[in-house]
């Protein structure tokens, strides 16, 4: 568990707007009329030094469990099996005050009526993984296998709420205090990852070597007929140096090769977007905005395919290296967003009491 005050930049305002002839001091009762007139120099610009320290300040409250278990069984000398379970667990708190004050700065106030918000955040998340690894070594061949299989799941809520045209008291710092409506907005997210994946890497001399893995995911965030998707990616290096004689100031030569296919899936509910809404937005009028934009129901996941050559050498014990590369990069299956025509919409009352409005956001 932790707690830390963060404050506005008043070390950067009185390094670069306040000049030496100045005696801070002479400011540090910050109220000529509390809660109304500021005791300092500036009225236009920024706020005494001492009032953002004490007043405005920033409270941040964090709560962590992180727990770990890890496990081996080695069959044989050469085949080892692994599992792993990884759990986090988060309950965090962050609040944002700022006094009533008829004169503050244009700039470095958050609200001259005073301000309050408070944000909750909580959540966990778990990742486990079993890995069976097979380690051989034939004559002139290494044999280095890996198969496993991973459920990564997490999920986050957040709670905020803030105050709106000011706190009904200077330090009344709560959300019952504000003057308006107050701005209460929810989320929830959840994921969860399936996965299998593989690698097999073989090396004949210290010399040539060649590596191919593949992964498969099941990603709930994706559409169900594109929830899992496959990627593969192969690799393969030449040591030269190991296989011709080279003038004696070449320390090694390699060439090099690789391509690679991978995947990014949709955010979290990135296809499926809802409204959002505000309470009293005009008035009594309640208001709902719905995105800008919209994705297709049938996303595919984000592609790209690269691929690449290279060589490196080193010489004169390592003193003079050499290292050259060429790769190409090919995106596919890109998203794109779908422009939502701008428009207002007076919709049917949700009852007797209750208006609403719509525009886009």
């Amino acid at each position: 568990m932790g707690f830390r005050l963060r404050q506005p930049g008043y070390i950067y305002q009185l390094t670069m707007w306040t000049g030496p002839e100045y005696d801070i001091r002479q400011y540090k009762d910050y109220w000529k009329v509390p809660n109304k007139t500021q005791n300092w120099m500036y009225t236009n610009w920024y706020d005494n030094p001492y009032l953002i320290a004490y007043e405005k300040l920033n409270g941040i409250q964090q709560n962590t469990v992180n727990a770990s278990l890890t496990a081996n069984y080695r069959f044989t000398p050469d085949l080892n099996l692994l599992v792993r379970v990884g759990y986090d667990n988060y309950s965090n708190e962050e609040t944002y005050q700022n006094p009533t004050a008829n004169i503050f700065s244009t700039r470095g106030g958050w609200d001259a009526k005073g301000y309050y918000r408070n944000i909750a955040t909580k959540g966990w998340s778990t990742n486990d993984d079993i890995m069976l690894t097979y380690k051989k070594k034939a004559g002139q061949f290494t044999i280095d296998l890996m198969a496993g299989g991973t459920i990564y799941y997490y999920t986050n809520d957040t709670i905020s709420a803030a105050t709106r045209n000011g706190l009904s008291s200077p330090r009344f710092y709560s959300i019952a205090g504000s003057v308006g409506p107050a701005l209460i907005t929810q989320f929830h997210g959840a994921r969860q990852v399936n996965s299998l994946y593989g690698r097999a890497s073989v090396g004949w001399k210290n010399a040539v070597f060649v590596e191919a893995t593949g992964r498969n995911d099941w990603n709930s965030a994706q559409p169900k007929e594109h929830r899992d998707y496959f990627y593969p990616s192969i690799g393969s290096s030449i040591v030269l140096s190991e296989l011709l004689k080279l003038p004696k100031f070449t320390d090694m030569w390699k060439i090099r090769g690789s391509w690679a296919n991978y995947k990014t899936p949709a955010d979290v509910y990135e296809i499926n977007r809802l409204y959002t809404t505000t309470p009293q937005a005009w008035n009594t009028l309640n208001s709902a905005n719905y995105p800008s934009n919209l994705l297709p129901l049938s996303l595919l996941p984000t592609s790209a395919r690269t691929w690449e050559v290279g060589t490196a050498a080193y010489f004169f014990r390592n003193r003079l290296n050499v290292d050259v590369a060429y790769f190409n990069k090919y995106f596919f299956n890109r998203k794109i967003n779908i422009p939502i025509p701008s428009r207002l919409v007076s919709l049917p009352p949700l009852s007797t009491s209750t208006k609403l409005m719509c525009v886009r956001g």
